[in-house]
């Protein structure tokens, strides 16, 4: 089987732009958060469609499908478009409204008969989620999955969801330090107008997805059957791996381990699971990482050598054609 990996690459770093190359909002005043929020997914929406567009406008992939990948935070706008400390609460709640939609929305725009198959793993957004009676948030990191050719019970494309479990001092906004709240290890950050935040290092939020067989507490990466996959996002490569949290995975038989990122470089000592083949990294921070979408061989659970890409489209697409046996 041939597949083709187009990891769409761009910056998705922001710490209030001392060293961030995200710009900063473009929120207009008097602008009202939503109205924002719902221009500056929009604008998110368009560039992927845009992007993915260009893929085939360089010539139709040749291959049984396509994956597209974004880097972490890629859905995140930027912390100073908040304007007030309860603004945070509109702004994750207008995430868990949309994002969804948006996802479903791009993928419309191609239909298999047309552009073939298509997975998208859709980067992710960081949302921080006040918990009851508690002093301290929970981080919901989560990465949406989507593909044009499979639609759930009520018309919409299939839609799985993989959190990230472990929080790195750098998701939100500027790092101030790490400490114990109510006995959570937890670290601070600091969100502009909007205020201080603690959130805690490891949250319990689980997979889950929304498919043709209906909702289910698992993660969806077998609906191609020859192919399933993992993903790993940024921290949790290291600290939660999908190794490890194998009863969240519809198949454990993985052959391409995806790292979404924002700073975590591939670990060439690392233990894949035995049948994967190859890994993908696309990580959206430039400051300190060496290279940021690359693709490696992996044999007997050990990476063994990079796969350079097929071609290069624009600054920001890199393509891959694998073979996967």
């Amino acid at each position: 089987m041939n597949i083709n990996i187009a990891q769409i690459n761009v910056d998705t770093f922001w710490d209030s732009g001392v060293h961030s190359k995200v710009p900063p909002s473009d929120r207009k005043d008097g602008e009202e958060l939503e109205e924002y929020l719902s221009r500056f997914l929009s604008s998110k929406s368009d560039f992927v469609i845009k992007k993915v567009k260009e893929v085939f406008d360089n010539g139709k992939p040749d291959g049984d499908y396509l994956f597209v990948t974004l880097p972490e935070f890629f859905w995140n706008a930027p912390w100073d478009a908040l304007r007030n400390s309860s603004e945070l609460g509109e702004l994750v709640d207008f995430y868990m409204s949309n994002l969804s939609k948006t996802i479903n929305d791009i993928m419309i725009n191609f239909a298999p008969d047309d552009f073939g198959k298509i997975v998208l793993l859709a980067g992710s957004a960081g949302l921080p989620v006040a918990i009851d009676g508690k002093k301290y948030h929970e981080s919901f990191n989560y990465l949406l999955t989507a593909n044009n050719w499979r639609k759930n019970p009520e018309g919409e494309v299939e839609l799985s969801m993989w959190p990230k479990r472990t929080t790195s001092s750098v998701d939100y906004g500027v790092s101030m330090n790490a400490r114990y709240v109510d006995d959570v290890a937890c670290y601070t950050f600091g969100l502009g107008k909007a205020g201080t935040i603690v959130v805690t290092w490891i949250n319990k939020s689980v997979a889950e997805h929304n498919a043709i067989t209906g909702y289910g507490p698992v993660f969806d990466n077998s609906f191609i059957p020859e192919l399933p996959f993992s993903i790993n996002l940024c921290l949790d490569y290291n600290e939660a791996s999908s190794e490890t949290r194998k009863d969240e995975l519809d198949s454990t038989q993985s052959k391409i381990d995806f790292l979404i990122a924002c700073g975590m470089n591939i670990d060439f000592n690392k233990q894949y699971s035995p049948g994967v083949l190859f890994s993908c990294r696309n990580d959206g921070n430039s400051l300190d990482t060496p290279s940021k979408t690359e693709v490696y061989s992996v044999d007997d659970g050990k990476i063994k050598q990079s796969q350079s890409p097929l071609k290069v489209i624009g600054d920001d697409i890199f393509l891959w054609r694998l073979s996967v046996i």
